[in-house]
């Protein structure tokens, strides 16, 4: 940051939990001095450090006692060497209770009262800001310029406190100078812009590589200062900082801001980190890699993640280091929230117009015995118009390939740590668009077309290129988007939530993939479903909603992975709770231990279960796969990086996984993307190894 001329940092990430959710608890050492070398590192780079709590979402305005548990948390993190906060007061309920109602003129005094009086107890600090719960346009009611909210918070707080503003709406398009100087008059003082352009918390696949665009450089000049709340992928960032960084100088260096040119620069400043070797020791738990051993590791993963993405399995892969041109290619795939880039609006204005036109394929005639084939314009009309659309869709095809082909580039990538940022993304992109190119080319075969379920709709929305893409599909009628030829040589996978009516499946799954030689639905005949209720059904009971089930372009399920975000919790739930029901199930066996039968053995475990307690305290959360063997190595990997993610997006910051000895493929997977072993551990009578990954 400091490098690039930007000079505050704040601090207020969702996934800690004291700063939001639980911001009345104090941290604890661990956390505390985490905190405090944070600190340490910005004042050392001459960066501004600054704390934001957000107690909102439960404070009483008018308890002595929650602004006691706020004073009491903000003269910790004072103790830990920060000297500049923060309180907001977004995305929260504007129903005050009753007490406050009695207290408070209106919400908008009772938020004025509390920030009042912290910025004072503070000491009044030189940087202290606020953020109203109306803090775009959008959210203003009935507008900017009537809002008795914003007029309430601009008279009554106090004039050095800073106020933010995410623009027009909370992602803005556009932010103009007009605009700011509207809202300049109501709140009495120039905002602070927090910019939500590059943030990609809020929807699913959505991910913002885009240059800094759309505000003018006058702008500054309206404004106490500009935040940029980037993608939540770290070390995706480059781009959207950088040019973050040139339009903020932009006005004061004298140098006119062209985003053509500052894109260019920062892709090419960007193209050079993927060839620098680096291994993800961030997600490792411990690590001991030297200079001598880390290229040798880097490229035994790299031979054994040697196939391409996509379903082409013939195609070749160029091992070549990436170039500015791949780089650009990346970018112009994921740009910006209300805007595509070059490349992605080629390709949709491709797809659309085949999708629009299939009909002079379907409907077309041969040309006549007395036709020249070789002349068009002596065929039939619709024949000629036929084959337009014939090369359009093989223009589509081949634009397609080079996308599938980069995701294969990619995938020898020396720079590791940003190949699994980005991974799953491309991935993703490049499975939608196998979907995308057989739906097409089927619309001109109407008579292979079947209509299929509903199962597609239930699928998970993305956002961004990949979003459009997806409508795209989802548009065409709802019809299934293969004909059997083509189904048993394509690798597409939908990655869904969990749906009851999947229990059935999902139970026989995890019976047929618990033992190696895959026959232990004949080994379990007497109590089939006892499996799933050891190593399923408490995911299904307690957490659904962190249950993920992958299927084929059959609608066959072939896989599931659960989690839990907080193992220790749910290890006392599945104890207390599941173990509780299905004991009730299954009596334990009381006859000689030498004549249990299979079904037996496993219902003795109900009886004698004894958690991880050691994990459960060290990772937050843990995992629970279950994959078909068809199933090829990168849609696991995909998957996994999916469910973590989610996770993370909660709070994680870790997360374990036990896998059977005898698993070694899947193991093998788990640990080249950055997992760990810990230790072997006898789980529900199974010998099990324990891995572990470290969350940032």
């Amino acid at each position: 940051m400091a490098k690039w001329g930007l000079n505050t940092y704040m601090y207020g990430p969702k996934d800690d939990e004291k700063h939001r959710a639980a911001w009345k608890q104090a941290y604890s050492k661990r956390e505390g001095d985490s905190l405090r070398t944070l600190i340490r590192a910005a004042e050392e780079s001459g960066i501004l450090f600054i704390y934001a709590i957000s107690p909102g979402v439960d404070i009483t305005y008018s308890s002595n006692r929650d602004m006691k548990f706020l004073k009491d948390k903000l003269d910790q993190i004072r103790g830990f060497g920060c000297n500049a906060f923060a309180i907001f007061f977004d995305d929260i309920d504007n129903v005050m209770c009753l007490q406050d109602q009695e207290e408070f003129e209106s919400f908008a005094a009772a938020q004025v009262a509390v920030t009042n009086e912290i910025y004072k107890y503070l000491g009044m600090p030189a940087n202290f800001l606020f953020c109203p719960t109306e803090y775009c346009a959008a959210r203003a009611d009935p507008n900017v310029k009537d809002s008795k909210y914003l007029a309430t918070i601009g008279i009554g707080l106090h004039s050095d406190i800073d106020i933010m503003w995410t623009g027009p709406k909370v992602v803005s398009n556009n932010i103009s100078v007009e605009s700011i100087l509207e809202l300049q008059s109501v709140l009495q003082r120039k905002p602070i812009i927090w910019d939500n352009i590059h943030a990609n918390d809020y929807e699913q696949g959505r991910l913002n590589l885009g240059p800094y665009d759309c505000r003018p450089a006058e702008l500054m000049e309206s404004l106490n200062g500009i935040f940029t709340n980037p993608n939540c992928e770290f070390e995706l960032n480059y781009v959207p900082i950088r040019t973050f960084s040139l339009w903020c100088q932009s006005k004061h260096a004298g140098f006119k801001y062209d985003v053509e040119k500052v894109l260019e620069q920062s892709i090419r400043e960007w193209t050079d980190e993927f060839s620098i070797p680096r291994l993800p020791d961030g997600y490792l738990l411990e690590a001991d890699l030297s200079d001598a051993n880390i290229n040798e590791d880097m490229d035994d993963e790299m031979q054994s993640d040697s196939r391409p993405i996509s379903p082409a399995n013939s195609m070749e892969t160029d091992k070549d280091e990436l170039t500015a041109k791949d780089i650009r290619l990346l970018v112009e795939l994921f740009y910006l929230p209300q805007k595509h880039g070059k490349a992605a609006n080629d390709l949709l204005a491709q797809a659309k117009w085949l999708k629009s036109n299939h009909m002079l394929v379907s409907s077309c005639r041969e040309p006549s015995n007395t036709a020249s084939t070789s002349n068009l314009e002596n065929c039939e009309p619709d024949y000629v118009a036929a084959k337009e659309w014939d090369k359009r869709f093989s223009k589509f095809r081949s634009t397609c390939q080079v996308i599938h082909q980069f995701g294969d580039r990619l995938m020898t990538c020396r720079n590791r740590v940003l190949l699994y940022e980005v991974y799953n993304y491309v991935a993703d992109l490049s499975g939608i668009l196998y979907h995308l190119i057989s739906r097409i080319h089927l619309l001109t075969n109407p008579e292979k077309l079947e209509k299929r379920s509903n199962s597609e709709s239930n699928s998970f929305r993305y956002g961004g290129f990949v979003g459009d893409i997806h409508r795209l599909i989802v548009s065409t009628e709802n019809y299934d988007e293969y004909e059997e030829s083509t189904l048993r040589n394509s690798n597409a996978y939908i990655i869904r939530p969990f749906l009851p009516s999947d229990k059935e499946t999902l139970y026989d799954l995890c019976l047929k993939t618990s033992i190696e030689n895959f026959n232990s639905d004949e080994i379990y005949k007497n109590a089939p479903g006892i499996i799933g209720d050891r190593d399923l059904g408490a995911y299904i009971y307690l957490h659904p909603e962190y249950i993920y089930v992958l299927e084929d372009d059959r609608d066959r399920i072939c896989g599931y992975l659960c989690g839990a975000l907080d193992s220790k919790q749910f290890y006392e739930r599945y104890e207390s709770e599941w173990l509780t029901q299905i004991r009730d199930r299954y009596p334990q066996p009381e006859n000689d231990i030498a004549s249990w039968t299979p079904e037996e053995i496993v219902a003795n475990t109900f009886y004698n279960f004894t958690p991880p307690t050691d994990v459960s305290v060290l990772y937050l959360s843990h995992l629970e796969a279950r994959f078909d063997p068809c199933v090829p190595d990168k849609i696991i990997k995909r998957m996994i990086r999916f469910t973590l993610e989610q996770l993370k997006l909660k709070g994680s910051y870790g997360a374990s996984t036990l896998i059977d000895l005898w698993n070694t493929n899947l193991r093998r997977i788990f640990t080249s993307m950055g997992f760990v072993d810990l230790q072997d551990y006898s789980w529900m009578s199974k010998q099990k190894s324990m891995i572990a990954i470290k969350l940032i």
